[in-house]
Order: structure tokens, then C-alpha cells, then sequence
């Protein structure tokens, strides 16, 4: 793939181009050529090509590169940051992960749901429910989606915890999912397990009945769930 070293016909589009091929073929053996050839150029600094790096290693689950190409990274993107997030994330690391977290100079959407989505795929659902909880109160603010709340729904689903299942549906009605069929039908799979009417808990929100999730609640401080 690499026949030769970098020179200046090796312009960035067809680095780039190769990069993004050897991630598609998860092939870490042209990708460390290509990165042992970049580490002889200024190249190497280039966040673009470095990112491609990153993500290639997280992909062959290569845990010493993915630390050596993001540490040897002086400007570091959300992008980089959420790479290694979730790579610690799907890989059970969380210790790393927590502190990844807590460094971050700007975290997204993307930050959060990589970390909750992690521990929920780990079976840590009561630390997946906390860490949303944690993470509403953060200086970020009220940040969430469909994918949020489906991953959050599901961990108060396994929980058994009713009472925390319609706090979350009555925060997906505040902030205006509750017209959205992925997160309805997840919302009916968690009631129907936990013997909960579905439909008629649907019936009445479509109805605008909203004492049955009471928004005090939601947002008491002193409850379960509070949002800032």
C-alpha cells in the first residue's frame, strides 16, 4: 500500500485517501507503515491524518497506539477526544474513560452517549442511570437525543424502576421527543416489561394528560431526576 516514503508526491489527499482505506479494511499493518513514514514529516502533526490514525487503532482495538497517536497529538479536536472516549467506552475501561471525560476541554453529544451507551453495554445500568443524571447537571447543560434518552430508557427498563422510566418519558415530552416512533416504541418495550400499561400511557400523553408525568417532579431538585 505504502511502496515508498513520503515525499511530496505523497500529497495529503492521497495519505488521507490511504488512511481512510486501511480503517475501512481495519488493516493495522499498512497503517503503522503509514504512520512510521508521517512520523519523519511535519505531517505528523496534522490533526486531519492523526484523527484517521486514531480511529484506525480504536478499530483493531490496538490500545498502546490509540494512546501513543493521541498523546503525540499537540491540537487535539472533539473529534480526537471522542475517538479514545469511545474506545475506552465499547473496551470496559472505564477508569481511563471517567478520566478522559473529566479532561476534556469541550465535550458534545457525541461525549456523553459514547460514555453512557459504554457502561450500559457493560450491564452497569444503575452507573449508566447516574452518569445521565451527573451529566444533565453539568455546566454543558441540557444535553440529549433520541439516542440519550433509547440508552437511558433501556438501563431504568432493566432496573425495574417504573417510577425513573416516567421521569425519563416526561423529560422526552418537555423536551419534544414525544412524537419520536424509536423512542415511543422503546418506551412500550420498557412498560410492556415492566407490566405497565403501554398504550394507555401513550393514549393519554398523545391526549395531553399531563399529571401522570408530572414535570414538578422531573424537575423538583430533591427527586430522583433533576435538570438544570
Amino acid at each position: 500500500m505504502l511502496s515508498s516514503p513520503i515525499s511530496e508526491k505523497n500529497t495529503f489527499q492521497k495519505l488521507s485517501s490511504l488512511i481512510s482505506n486501511c480503517v475501512t479494511a481495519k488493516s493495522l499493518k499498512h497503517g503503522k507503515a503509514i504512520h512510521s513514514q508521517l512520523i519523519k514529516t511535519a505531517l505528523f502533526f496534522d490533526v486531519f491524518l492523526a484523527n484517521g490514525l486514531i480511529d484506525l487503532y480504536s478499530k483493531c482495538g490496538c490500545k498502546e497506539s490509540v494512546h501513543k497517536a493521541f498523546d503525540d497529538l499537540p491540537n487535539k479536536t472533539t473529534r480526537s477526544w471522542n475517538t479514545v472516549l469511545t474506545f475506552y467506552s465499547k473496551n470496559g475501561i472505564f477508569d481511563q474513560a471517567y478520566k478522559l471525560f473529566d479532561k476534556m476541554p469541550q465535550k458534545n453529544l457525541v461525549s456523553f452517549n459514547s460514555l453512557i451507551s459504554g457502561v450500559t453495554r457493560q450491564g452497569f445500568h444503575e452507573q449508566a442511570v447516574d452518569m445521565f443524571r451527573a451529566m444533565q447537571r453539568g455546566s454543558e447543560g441540557l444535553m440529549l437525543d433520541e439516542f440519550t434518552l433509547v440508552s437511558v430508557v433501556s438501563n431504568c427498563s432493566s432496573l425495574g424502576n417504573v417510577k425513573w422510566l416516567r421521569q425519563v418519558h416526561g423529560v422526552a415530552v418537555i423536551v419534544g421527543f414525544n412524537s419520536n416512533v424509536f423512542l415511543n416504541n422503546a418506551f412500550i418495550d420498557a412498560y410492556e416489561i415492566n407490566e405497565v400499561n403501554s398504550k394507555l400511557v401513550l393514549h393519554l400523553i398523545d391526549a395531553g394528560y399531563q399529571p401522570y408525568i408530572s414535570y414538578p417532579s422531573v424537575l423538583d431538585e430533591d427527586d430522583d431526576f433533576y435538570f438544570s
